[in-house]
């Protein structure tokens, strides 16, 4: 039988849910990252030294098309930032799990140390919430990505083309 309360099992439970969350989208940022620093360095070289149609054209045109769809994943799916979201509250929760055992940053005077534990690590769920909804994906991000990109292409009128 264990001495842990539901409030801290709450906090246990989140604070892990948030580490997982964050290991996910470390992983992801850094994978992407090094595949589109890969590809970009890499791809030029089979231009230059590759023979034939497979290494001097499909094989460069693959790392380029890989490394757009990497930027594009980095640019709309943002995992660095909710990496850094969610890192942040599983700090803020073991903080929180810290002050509730030895009883310090507004804890030593709660009469219900359990509740107020659970309360704060609510308080923090709900603050991941607000700050990841604006990271989604929207039609009007992709619109606005999309547009912006066709603004800056060189029109074939100017001449530029």
């Amino acid at each position: 039988m264990s001495d842990e309360t539901d409030a801290v099992r709450y906090a246990g439970k989140w604070r892990l849910h948030f580490e997982r969350k964050a290991d996910h989208n470390k992983a992801e940022a850094l994978i992407c990252f090094t595949a589109v620093v890969a590809c970009t360095l890499v791809a030029p070289i089979f231009v230059m030294l590759g023979e034939g149609f497979w290494l001097s054209k499909l094989t460069p045109s693959l790392l380029s098309l890989l490394a757009a769809g990497m930027t594009t994943w980095l640019q709309l799916r943002k995992p660095q930032q909710l990496w850094a979201l969610y890192r942040t509250c599983q700090r803020r929760i073991e903080d929180l799990q810290a002050a509730h055992s030895f009883g310090f940053a507004g804890f030593e005077r709660a009469a219900d140390r359990d509740r107020l534990l659970a309360k704060r690590v609510a308080e923090i769920v709900m603050f991941s919430h607000e700050q990841w909804v604006p990271l989604v994906p929207s039609p009007e991000n992709i619109g606005a990505l999309t547009e912006s990109k066709l603004r800056r292409a060189p029109d074939a009128e100017d001449g530029n083309a």
